[in-house]
């Protein structure tokens, strides 16, 4: 995480933590998030990052799983 979370334009930050902490809150029903990401060799991109949160049987959160699609294209296009 560490490594990833650094490479994120910190414009983006906050909103990525508010989604994140409704999805472990039961706030929303899965994790949604698009933010500028410093790819290593293709510079800045735009990832929409999806996921759904998995729960214990007695409702705690377990692990997040989803993925990252690159948007890239589409924000350009918006822009």
């Amino acid at each position: 995480y560490g490594v990833w979370h650094a490479r994120i334009d910190p414009r983006d930050v906050g909103a990525m933590q508010e989604s994140l902490r409704a999805t472990l809150e039961g706030r929303a029903a899965e994790y949604r998030a698009e933010y500028r990401f410093d790819h290593p060799t293709r510079g800045w991109i735009w990832l929409l990052s999806v996921g759904r949160l998995s729960r214990s049987t007695n409702g705690e959160p377990e692990s997040l799983y989803g993925l990252n699609i690159d948007i890239t294209a589409r924000k350009r296009h918006e822009e």
